[in-house]
């Protein structure tokens, strides 16, 4: 028992004060704009109208990654923590007062930069991990607060399907600022820790991170099928959310509060299923490609049935294997990658996971709208298979050579 009660009191002084400002953090990132995004679904009954308000968060974040990557080279994770909190508050406080009398360019504008402040904020958060850890810590530790951070997502969404119709979004706004204080706050609790204090120094270009991490398979492969995940499956997940209850089940609005209950469940079955299969230092490509085959085949009968209990059951399941795929692979990621390259292969991350994200999305959108999401979700499987194919040649074969020198 003193064992155990040391252990526990060691994991809330090192790992639970950022757990907690990924959680506060993320309920805020996503508040917003799925308020936002649902309320202009169900005026436009467009996927592609609603969807463009996530996109505005992640372009700008892609584009400008370069100056992301030197900004958290020069400030300490806590002190960015702190400050990209704060301004994604003051942000959320401006839209909440111009939204209505605005013009939508000013919106879009203004979700442009809270995209790019919660990349400093993600960015941040995983070398906090990575740097209070110890090596065989890495990735058990990247999965619980990833952990927390998309229990954040789900609860935060949940807030803003039960708040539309009952709340204005200037209200909804006030919440949404309310999360990113409280998490500023917090993170006035993390320690003071950096790359400079640590002895570690970044490499001097992202090409440089970018020809390391080539020439590493293993670290190349979890690196790819983290962003094969974002690119496929998260991207449509994006407008899965509300187009499965709204359009599929034929449901009112409230039932989307349902819908992200029943992901925040296939959230936490998913961490605890990775977090059972990390061992230490030791990552298993073959259980990554088993995951994503599963995920793979489950999101396509997340349509096989109109039924509520069939299709519901299904996206709970498609759920609980989507998130083993990320929470794995970017604990495989993390592990893999030398503290020298932490900042820049974050960075390269970000830019290809959030330039593909906003790419995809506005493809699945947009052929939502023709041809309807059930038929996109065997697109997208597709493109997820095929994808994961070449990385697992590229992990353990002679292919390589020939194959991949010739792209």
């Amino acid at each position: 028992m003193p064992n155990l009660a040391h252990s526990v009191g060691k994991w809330m002084r090192g790992l639970l004060p950022i757990a907690l400002v990924v959680f506060t953090s993320a309920m805020g990132a996503t508040l917003l704009p799925v308020a936002i995004a649902s309320s202009i679904y169900e005026e436009t009954g467009s996927a592609t109208s609603s969807v463009i308000v996530f996109l505005l968060q992640y372009l700008p974040a892609a584009i400008l990654i370069k100056l992301i990557w030197r900004t958290t080279e020069r400030t300490s994770p806590r002190l960015l923590l702190l400050f990209s909190c704060l301004a994604v508050a003051g942000i959320s406080c401006a839209i909440g007062v111009l939204y209505r009398p605005a013009t939508l360019s000013v919106l879009y504008i203004l979700l442009a930069m809270r995209g790019v402040a919660e990349c400093l904020i993600k960015q941040c958060r995983s070398v906090y991990v990575k740097l209070i850890s110890r090596d065989f810590d890495v990735g058990f530790n990247s999965t619980i607060v990833l952990l927390f951070e998309f229990a954040g997502q789900a609860f935060g969404a949940i807030i803003a399907t039960l708040s539309l119709g009952r709340m204005s979004l200037l209200e909804i706004c006030i919440i949404d600022v309310m999360f990113f204080v409280i998490a500023a706050a917090l993170s006035l609790r993390l320690a003071n820790v950096d790359t400079e204090k640590n002895g570690v120094f970044e490499l001097d270009s992202l090409s440089e991170v970018a020809a390391r991490i080539w020439q590493t398979p293993e670290q190349f492969f979890y690196f790819g099928m983290l962003i094969c995940t974002v690119i496929t499956f998260q991207s449509i997940n994006q407008t899965l959310r509300t187009w499965l209850p709204l359009e599929w089940l034929g449901l009112g609005m409230e039932s989307a509060g349902t819908t992200e209950a029943i992901s925040l469940a296939g959230i936490v079955v998913g961490i605890v299923v990775a977090s059972r299969w990390i061992r230490k230092d030791s990552f298993s490509g073959t259980f990554l490609a088993g995951a994503m085959l599963m995920a793979i085949l489950m999101l396509p009968l997340v349509f096989f049935s109109h039924s509520f209990v069939v299709s519901q059951g299904a996206y709970f399941f498609y759920m609980i294997v989507f998130e083993v795929c990320i929470a794995y692979s970017m604990a495989g990621m993390l592990a893999k990658t030398p503290k020298n390259m932490l900042k820049g292969t974050l960075a390269l991350f970000y830019a290809a996971s959030y330039g593909g994200l906003c790419l995809t999305g506005l493809v699945f959108s947009c052929l939502t709208d023709r041809i309807g999401l059930n038929i996109v979700a065997y697109l997208v499987s597709a493109a997820a298979l095929f994808i994961s194919i070449l990385l697992l040649f590229r992990l353990n074969s002679g292919f390589e050579s020939k194959f991949w020198r010739s792209l």
